[in-house]
Order: structure tokens, then C-alpha cells, then sequence
């Protein structure tokens, strides 16, 4: 089995040297070949002079670069397109997880397709994660809970080992935070077989902080809205329509009162209410449906790229 541990970097240039360090320690503890795929995602500072200075001291290193700044899954991507590995890992550069945790999730493989390493589930931690980070990431994770199919608390977590047919068996069209919860999406829907394991999630060391806010509530949404469509455009739907029944109900009450002014706007913004809601729950259930369809579709698409794949192993034989 050949590993390839893929490391998305934008400005980590105090980081870059630890984490190989450690990764290829992890790596040489395990015992099998593999390579570290630092992938500088257009960095502008020193970044890619230190991934270069790390490459003469460590010969697995493969250097992956770009001008441009695209986003953690435009770097993964490019890392995946770039590796040899039959295992993938990703890591953080920030070593907020510690890369000496890397075997730990191997050793579920190939028993699991996908082990997440996540500090959100009995036996994991978090030290020196400041309070707000650690409110957002539980609602958020306790908001999806209700949304996926499967018992997967750490959602948009990096710190990841994939079977290389996962990731063959899928189109990832994320190129940014989000692509850690499409693979996990479409993974699911697919029937891969995912598995969690407490890890440690530490604060960073060196460098600033690569959280946003918005980018990881889009991940959460995108999420959410791939696995139940409903759930999302339902809730707004209902509201939309409980808007027009309570302004509706008060129409009908200053109307046997005789108080009720057909000038006013009322009337016309009750109407819009009802409507926009019935629009959005119509729109939730196509949705819903379409997901179905596209479902369908991974599962023909990840058949075809198997049997292609038997084909081109035994060409002599019909499939």
C-alpha cells in the first residue's frame, strides 16, 4: 500500500518545516512507502521557499504550486490529481492536529473507506481552542445531526484517510472549505463505509488563524441542504407560511370588526407570504427529488469506473 499525505499551505512559512518533520516521522513509524504532497496554494509569503528547503532535507516531499490563491479544496484537488498514493490523508499545515495521529487513522483502513479524526466524540479533545470557535463548531455539528443520515459529528474536519476509490468513485466540485463536507455528502450517499476516531485539536503555534465564520457556515449549509433539501427549504417555507397565517387570521379579524382598511398593504403582503412559502416547500420537494436522481447517478458513475477498472486489469475477460 503507497500512502500520499496531501498538506494544502497558503502562508504557513513558519509552519511548513514542523509539519513535514512530523508527518514524515508519522510516516516512517508506520512502515510504509508514501510520499508528503505540500500544495502551496498561491501563497505570498515565504511558503514555497520553505516547502523547497524542506524537499533537500525530506526526498518524499513533492512540491505542487500555483500563482493564484484558490481555496483549501482547489489545493486538495490539485494534491489528489498530483498523488500516487492507494491511501490519501489530508492534513492541516497548522498541525492543529498532530500528524503523529496519522497512522491511527490508517490502521482503520481498508476496513473503512473514510476515517475522520475528530475531537467532537468520546476519547477526542480540545486544548487551547478559544470559546467562540468551540460554540460555533458544536452548533453547527449538532445542527447537522439532524440533517445527515449517518452518525458523523466532525463534518468539515482536514484530517482525513481515504481509500483512492472513494475519491475516484466522485466528482468534487468544491474548491473551497466546503469540500470536506461534499466528499463527506457524497461519500454517504454512495455507501461508503465512514468511521470516526477521537483525535486532539489543538491551537495553532505559528502563523494567523485560516478560520472563517462564513465559510465554515457554508460548509454546514451545503451539507445540510445535500443531504435533506427538504429540511432547509421546508423550515423557511413553513415560516413563510405561518407569517401568512397569523396576518391572515388578524385580516379576518379587523375584517368582522369592521375595522379593516383594504388600503393598507397587509392584504397584499399576506398573499406573498402564503405563496412565496408554498413556492419554497414545491421547491424543497423537486429538490429533494433531484437529490434522489443525482444519487442514482454517483452510484452508476462509481459501477462504470469499477468495471472500466476491471477491464483495464483483465482486458483478456468480458465483465
Amino acid at each position: 500500500m503507497f500512502i500520499s499525505c496531501i498538506i494544502p499551505m497558503y502562508n504557513e512559512e513558519d509552519n511548513v518545516r514542523l509539519v513535514v518533520m512530523q508527518t514524515d516521522a508519522a510516516m516512517r513509524s508506520h512502515g510504509e512507502p508514501y510520499e508528503i504532497i505540500c500544495v502551496d496554494d498561491g501563497s505570498s509569503d515565504g511558503t514555497l521557499r520553505e516547502i523547497d528547503r524542506a524537499r533537500e532535507d525530506f526526498p518524499a516531499v513533492v512540491k505542487v504550486t500555483y500563482a493564484e490563491n484558490r481555496g483549501m479544496g482547489y489545493a486538495i484537488k490539485k494534491g489528489i490529481a498530483a498523488s500516487k498514493g492507494d491511501v490519501i490523508v489530508t492534513l492541516d499545515a497548522d498541525q492543529t492536529f498532530d500528524p503523529a495521529d496519522t497512522p491511527k487513522l490508517l490502521s482503520y483502513l481498508p476496513a473503512y473507506d473514510l476515517v475522520i479524526g475528530s475531537p467532537y466524540i468520546d476519547g477526542g479533545h480540545m486544548t487551547g481552542v478559544p470559546f467562540y470557535r468551540k460554540l460555533i463548531s458544536k452548533l453547527g455539528n449538532y445542527v447537522l445531526s439532524w440533517a445527515i443520515p449517518y452518525d458523523v459529528k466532525s463534518t468539515t474536519t482536514v484530517f482525513r484517510a481515504y481509500n483512492r476509490e472513494l475519491l475516484d468513485a466522485i466528482d468534487i466540485e468544491s474548491d473551497r472549505m466546503e469540500i470536506n463536507p461534499e466528499i463527506l455528502a457524497k461519500a454517504g450517499a454512495l455507501g461508503y463505509r465512514i468511521k470516526e476516531i477521537p483525535v486532539t485539536l489543538s491551537t495553532r503555534k505559528h502563523g494567523a488563524s485560516k478560520f472563517h465564520f462564513i465559510s465554515g457556515a457554508k460548509g454546514h449549509f451545503w451539507l445540510s441542504a445535500y443531504e435533506k433539501p427538504f429540511l432547509i427549504f421546508g423550515f423557511f417555507g413553513l415560516l413563510l407560511l405561518l407569517f401568512g397565517l397569523v396576518s391572515g387570521l388578524f385580516i379576518v379579524k379587523e375584517f368582522f370588526e369592521g375595522t379593516l382598511d383594504p388600503t393598507r398593504p397587509l392584504i397584499n403582503l399576506t398573499v406573498l407570504f402564503v405563496v412565496s412559502g408554498m413556492i419554497i416547500l414545491l421547491f424543497g420537494f423537486v429538490s429533494n427529488q433531484v437529490l434522489q436522481i443525482k444519487r442514482e447517478l454517483l452510484k452508476v458513475r462509481r459501477d462504470l469506473k469499477r468495471v472500466r477498472e476491471l477491464q483495464r486489469h483483465n482486458p483478456g475477460k468480458d465483465e
